[in-house]
């Protein structure tokens, strides 16, 4: 089933974080709130904004999502990234970093 579910980025730290069910934001896309309507998508989209303006979070937006039993997983590569992390072998990435070219 294809949901949608909030996302942004927390002021405090930059994490990548989920509108929960209670209005809080949350590290774990599985604990988040979902909408399947456009009606509810309106309310989410709502609420995110509301966050953003109470200098929460920055830049919410809602994102597609696929519903499965262990929760919501993103659809896009780019929100599974934003999720997961660095799509590069961070080891790797901190030996290199100050190799000059």
């Amino acid at each position: 089933m294809h949901v949608k579910i909030a996302t942004a980025n927390r002021l405090t730290d930059g994490l990548v974080v989920f509108l929960s069910n209670t209005g809080h934001w949350i590290g774990e896309i599985e604990n988040g709130r979902t909408a399947s309507t456009a009606a509810e998508e309106a309310d989410l989209q709502l609420a995110s904004e509301t966050e953003a303006s109470s200098n929460v979070v920055v830049g919410p937006y809602v994102i597609d999502a696929e519903l499965r039993d262990d929760g919501p997983h993103p659809t896009r590569y780019r929100e599974w990234l934003r999720l997961n992390g660095p799509s590069v072998e961070t080891q790797i990435h901190e030996e290199t970093k100050n190799v000059s070219l």
